[in-house]
C-alpha cells in the first residue's frame, strides 16, 4: 500500500500555522489502527495564517519622563514617547507594546503621532522596576528615577500644562 500526502499543515491548538517540518518513512493508520486498511481523506479547509508584521522597531521608542513619591511607599511614573517617523502607528496592546511586570496593558497608547510627546499616560508601582516595553525598546521606571520637579509649575498628570493631549483625548485605538 502506497500513499501520498501534499500539503501537510502542522498547526498548534489555537490554529496558527507552524514552522516547514519535513516528515519521511510516515505510516498512515486507517480505522482502529490497523495498517493495511485504506486510509480516508476528508476535505478540510486549509486555515490562512494572518500576522501582523511588526511596525518599524527604529521609529517609536517609549520615554520615561520622571517619577512621583506618592504616599505609602506608592510611586507614579509619567511616560511619553517619541515617533520619528513621518506618520502616525498603531501598536496594538501586546508583544510590541506591553509593560512588565503584568499586567500588560497600563493605559499606555496604542495610536502614536509623529514627534516627541511628553507625559501621555502615568502608572503606578509601588516597589521594583516598572518597564515599559515598545518594539524591543524599554523605558524603566524605579524608586531611583529621576523625581518629577512639581515646583516648576508644571503640572504632572497627563494632559497637564506641558502635554500635547487634548481634554478627553487618551490616544487609545481601542476606545
Amino acid at each position: 500500500l502506497s500513499t501520498s500526502v501534499g500539503d501537510f499543515i502542522w498547526q498548534d491548538i489555537s490554529g496558527g500555522s507552524q514552522p516547514t517540518f519535513y516528515l519521511d518513512d510516515i505510516m498512515l493508520v486507517g480505522v482502529g489502527g490497523d495498517p493495511t486498511s485504506e486510509p480516508t481523506a476528508t476535505e478540510s479547509p486549509v486555515p490562512t495564517a494572518t500576522t501582523e508584521p511588526p511596525p518599524p522597531t527604529d521609529s517609536v521608542s517609549p520615554v520615561l519622563e520622571c517619577v512621583e513619591v506618592q504616599d505609602d511607599g506608592v510611586y507614579r511614573a509619567y511616560f511619553g514617547y517619541d515617533n520619528n517617523s513621518d506618520a502616525t502607528l498603531q501598536i496594538s496592546i501586546g508583544s510590541h507594546n506591553r509593560f512588565s511586570p503584568q499586567p500588560q496593558d497600563r493605559g499606555q497608547p496604542t495610536i502614536f503621532v509623529t514627534g516627541r510627546q511628553t507625559r501621555v499616560f502615568s502608572v503606578e508601582f509601588t516597589q521594583g522596576i516598572l518597564v515599559w516595553i515598545l518594539n524591543g525598546r524599554t523605558a524603566t521606571a524605579s524608586e531611583n528615577s529621576t523625581v518629577c520637579d512639581v515646583s516648576s509649575g508644571i503640572s504632572p498628570e497627563p494632559g497637564g500644562a506641558n502635554s500635547i493631549r487634548q481634554p478627553g483625548d487618551n490616544r487609545r485605538a481601542d476606545n
